[in-house]
């Protein structure tokens, strides 16, 4: 099941101040209206386009293995390496917040449509992600640790049968 939001209706939802990770839903609202008030005075062509959970080959990594703690990887890399490791997966809040994930091909073939027809994209805003995968994030680690451990045991079936 999932809600379409729709720009005119959709509530607003902020998390607390004292909350940093909230800094970075207010700066992207803050400055998506800077951008279509500039269209609505001035007359600013613009194109807004929201990336939900992109995900294809080389587009996350795991820390130690693509590189030495160079930035923060999203929750695809940290449970991917949490898995390798044999550490636990670490849920925000229990889990409970909600993602969608596309694939790269598809997100890029949307955002070319819209450079293709300039004139239908122009003033509007699309938020470019998969609602039919909703999924929270408890599930997802869920998924991945079931995937992990039926790998694990089809690989270690596998070793024991060149023995």
């Amino acid at each position: 099941m999932f809600y379409v939001l729709k720009e005119d209706a959709s509530p607003c939802i902020f998390g607390p101040i004292e909350k940093q990770r909230w800094s970075y839903a207010c700066a992207k609202q803050l400055v998506e209206r800077l951008i279509y008030a500039e269209g609505a005075e001035n007359g600013l062509e613009f194109t807004i386009v929201r990336p939900f959970n992109w995900i294809g080959p080389r587009m996350d990594f795991i820390p130690g293995i693509d590189g030495p703690n160079e930035g923060v990887p999203r929750v695809l890399a940290c449970f991917s390496n949490n898995l390798l490791r044999g550490e636990p997966l670490k849920l925000v809040d229990g889990g409970q917040s909600q993602r969608t994930f596309v694939y790269i091909k598809d997100a890029v073939e949307a955002v070319l449509l819209m450079i293709e027809n300039p004139n239908r994209a122009n003033g509007q805003i699309f938020n470019v992600g998969n609602p039919n995968n909703e999924v929270t994030i408890k599930q997802l680690a869920e998924m991945m640790t079931q995937v992990y451990s039926k790998f694990q045991e089809s690989n270690h079936l596998s070793s024991q049968q060149l023995i």
